[in-house]
């Protein structure tokens, strides 16, 4: 690959410099219900100015007798709040990075604005930041608005509360759970009713979130928050996933036994174990995370539940569809990560039990066997179909990522994008830059299948452990101006598709319509209704398969 020109070496030196003079300027003031903020001077990675408001509260520290319940509205204040710092992560452990260490506190929602002008008003897109339910912040440290601002937006990114602080359920009204669903819920509150003080349109919301925060997006798009936005963008993440919604009673038995091993007993009644982990330190229910099982660990343990009244009040393959505007997609080899992460250093106890025991430990790796009328069934044909009579070895590796990207991110995103009701745009991310997620965990070269799971980020948002802006070359920040041109124009309610590219309609619910598919050569449109290739006959296959009773007999069985 060609390096980025001196110039941009040149131009990166001028930022730094234009950076120490913008922070003697004084920002204005951004006045709201909540009260007034003043800011600082940043500059995106075009040289344009903007000004970010950091560390602003959306709701009342959840801390106390208010960990476990829902958020309540931060009171409005008097005078003028400095928004210079962010404030702190959620308490969290994150598997990826440290997963000795506890970080983060509960006293953490906070939300970050970055805007060009406090007397205008610009489409808004809020972030809401992936992380598998339990770890992840909304901070410039990993989602920095560089690019992103080069654009009219005004840009928001939040926390919320994750891992059993967030999502630790019984599952009844003693501790309903989905805390951290409801304080996405409240930022979005917030902003729709103070983000015209920081030059937003409140009528102009756009969600946008990876992976975990791409499933919240299309939970809100169908929910309580659905009158207050435009529309969404959900990055590799969907409602209908298999480990977005925790099955019925799952939640509510890894909850006992976090109360178990933390101390509480399990033999007590619903709401003195409540009472027994509320008054628990926050630090000793994470540490009690790490007593779990591995595999429960690995599970997504912690996560939404179908809630009556509540952000998911029904099963999501029940619920009806959004009319809102989507653009929803995924990387090519979303699984490519997984699956290295299983492999690396070896990994061949996994491979030899994943061989000897498909059918038995697929259903649970991938999530149907509590949904499946028939899991062995289904396992038998996912083993023929992907793999044949072949063993499953090391050589076996790609088969495995295909597997894994089908039945976690394909099959449910193109089934959420196909139900949808509204304007729909799907995409498919197939560009692998100079910089990828496998360098970060120093993943060996034979597992780099292709861009995995959050292989996108870095071409929306500038990262520190992936620095396209400082490490990248000219082809990456070409491509990441292409991402942000399309994301932003969906975002202001304009014709996301990409100039130029090859084929004809991208709008997914015209008679004509297809997918676009985001790679090193030009970006192209797939004409669904033409689509060959392996991937679509992959995508057939697991529409073929029973993965879940029909509702008509769920009913007549309940009934």
């Amino acid at each position: 690959m060609i390096r980025a020109p001196q110039r941009m070496f040149g131009l990166l030196t001028l930022l730094a410099v234009a950076r120490e003079s913008l922070a003697g300027l004084a920002a204005p003031l951004a006045n709201c219900s909540a009260g007034a903020f003043v800011g600082y001077g940043m500059l995106s990675s075009d040289g344009r100015r903007f000004w970010g408001f950091s560390g602003i509260r959306y709701a009342q520290p959840p801390v106390g007798d208010l960990r476990f319940k829902d958020p309540l509205p931060i009171e409005p204040f008097d005078g003028v709040q400095k928004a210079f710092d962010e404030g702190s992560s959620c308490l969290q452990i994150d598997p990826l990075v440290k997963p000795e260490v506890i970080t983060g506190s509960e006293d953490c929602l906070f939300l970050n604005i970055y805007t060009h002008d406090v007397n205008r008003q610009a489409p808004v897109m809020l972030w809401i930041h992936g992380g598998a339910w339990k770890f992840g912040t909304g901070s410039k440290r990993f989602y920095g608005p560089d690019f992103l601002m080069n654009e009219d937006i005004v840009l928001v990114a939040i926390n919320y509360r994750l891992g059993p602080i967030g999502f630790a359920s019984l599952e009844n009204d003693v501790m309903p759970g989905n805390m951290g669903l409801k304080d996405q819920e409240e930022a979005i509150r917030w902003v729709k009713k103070n983000i015209a003080g920081f030059g937003g349109d409140p009528e102009k919301i756009t969600l946008f979130g990876q992976s975990a925060g791409g499933a919240s997006v299309t939970f809100h798009l169908k929910g309580r928050m659905a009158g207050l936005v435009r529309g969404g963008i959900a990055q590799s993440g969907s409602s209908l996933s298999p480990w977005a919604v925790g099955r019925a009673q799952s939640v509510r038995k890894i909850t006992l036994e976090l109360a178990d091993i933390a101390g509480c007993g399990t033999r007590l009644p619903d709401d003195s174990i409540y009472q027994c982990l509320l008054d628990l330190p926050g630090e000793r229910i994470m540490k009690a995370v790490q007593g779990l099982p591995i595999f429960d660990q690995e599970k997504l343990p912690f996560r939404p539940v179908i809630e009556a009244g509540g952000p998911v009040p029904m099963d999501p393959w029940d619920a009806p569809p959004s009319d809102l505007p989507l653009m929803s997609g995924h990387t090519s080899t979303e699984g490519a990560f997984y699956t290295a992460i299983l492999l690396k250093g070896g990994g061949e106890f996994v491979l030899t039990l994943i061989n000897k025991a498909f059918n038995r430990v697929a259903p649970d790796i991938l999530m149907f066997e509590a949904t499946a009328p028939d899991p062995i069934g289904v396992a038998e044909k996912i083993r023929s179909f992907y793999f044949g009579n072949r063993n499953i070895t090391r050589q076996e590796v790609k088969s495995l990522e295909e597997v894994t990207t089908d039945s976690w991110f394909v099959y449910p995103i193109r089934t959420e994008i196909e139900r949808h009701n509204g304007t729909a745009y799907s995409y498919v991310f197939d560009y692998t830059g100079s910089r990828t997620i496998f360098e970060v965990f120093n993943i060996s070269t034979e597992l780099r299948l292709g861009p995995g799971h959050g292989d996108d980020l870095p071409y929306l948002f500038r990262a520190e452990a992936l620095d396209l802006l400082a490490d990248g070359t000219y082809e990456d920040l070409l491509k990441s101006r292409e991402i942000v041109k399309i994301w932003t124009k969906f975002a202001k309610g304009e014709d996301p598709t990409p100039v130029p590219v090859e084929g004809n309609n991208w709008e997914e619910k015209s008679e004509d319509g297809g997918y676009l598919v985001i790679s090193h050569e030009t970006s192209k449109i797939v004409d669904s209704t033409r689509d060959d290739s392996w991937q679509k006959r992959r995508l057939d296959f697991w529409k073929g398969l029973t993965l879940r009773t029909p509702l008509s007999e769920r009913t007549h069985e309940e009934s």
